[in-house]
C-alpha cells in the first residue's frame, strides 16, 4: 500500500499508509516489556500526557517493524541506499487509556544527542481503542497559521510528517482498550556538513 497525502494547506501534508503483514500481538507484547524494564518509562502525572517509553530492546518483532518502517518511508521520500546508511533516528512508545486526562500540541524536531534538527516524524498504530466519540482516539495537525485536521488512525496505519509540524492525540476516555503506538523521527546526515563544534563529554 502507497502512502496517500492529506493536504492541511497548500503547502504542509502528512502521509498514511497501512503496514498490513505485521504481528500486533507478539508486538505489543514486546513493547510492553520494554516498558517494564526500561528505568526511564514516564509515569502518566500532571506533567506527562499518556505513558512513554524509549525504545532499548532489540527483540525480532521491534526490530521487524523497524525495518518495515524505515524501508517504506525511506523509498517514499526517493533516498538512495547511501543515504540509508547515514542516518539519526529514535524511537519510542506512547501508550494512552482512559485515564489519561490530558493532551497538548508538540513537535518532534528538538533532540537531546543530536547537534540538528529532527526532520521527519512518523507513528504506527499497534492498537486503537473502540468505543470512541467525536474526537476521542484521532491524531490532530494544527499548522503554525491555525489550520487544523484531524484522522482517526487503524490498526496498523503508519502516519508520516514533517518533524516541525504541530500534532496532538486526542483523548481516548470512553474505551477500555489502550492506544498503543510506535512512534519515532528521523533526519538524514551529511558528511561534508558542519553540525558545529565538538562538546565535553562526561
Amino acid at each position: 500500500m502507497k502512502f496517500k497525502e492529506i493536504k492541511i494547506t497548500d503547502v504542509v501534508s502528512f502521509y498514511i499508509t497501512n503496514l498490513p503483514t505485521i504481528n500486533n500481538f507478539e508486538l505489543i507484547k514486546d513493547l510492553k516489556f520494554n516498558m517494564k524494564v526500561n528505568k526511564k518509562t514516564s509515569v502518566e502525572s500532571v506533567k506527562e500526557h499518556g505513558i512513554q517509553s524509549y525504545i532499548i530492546l532489540k527483540t525480532k518483532a521491534i526490530k521487524n517493524l523497524n525495518t518495515k518502517i524505515y524501508k517504506k518511508i525511506f523509498k517514499f521520500l526517493n533516498y538512495n541506499t547511501n543515504d540509508i546508511n547515514l542516518y539519526f533516528s529514535t524511537e519510542w512508545i506512547y501508550v494512552s487509556n482512559k485515564n489519561n486526562n490530558w493532551t497538548r500540541f508538540h513537535t518532534h524536531t528538538f533532540s537531546d544527542t543530536l547537534k540538528t534538527d529532527i526532520d521527519w516524524s512518523f507513528v504506527y498504530y499497534a492498537q486503537m481503542p473502540d468505543n470512541l466519540n467525536e474526537q476521542e482516539g484521532k491524531i490532530l495537525f494544527r499548522t503554525n497559521e491555525g489550520i487544523e485536521v484531524s484522522y482517526l488512525p487503524q490498526v496498523g496505519d503508519l502516519i508520516l510528517f514533517p518533524a516541525n509540524l504541530l500534532h496532538k492525540p486526542e483523548l481516548n476516555r470512553s474505551s477500555d482498550i489502550e492506544r498503543i503506538v510506535y512512534a519515532g523521527g528521523f533526519t538524514i546526515l551529511d558528511y561534508t556538513k558542519d553540525y558545529g563544534s565538538k562538546k565535553n563529554i562526561y
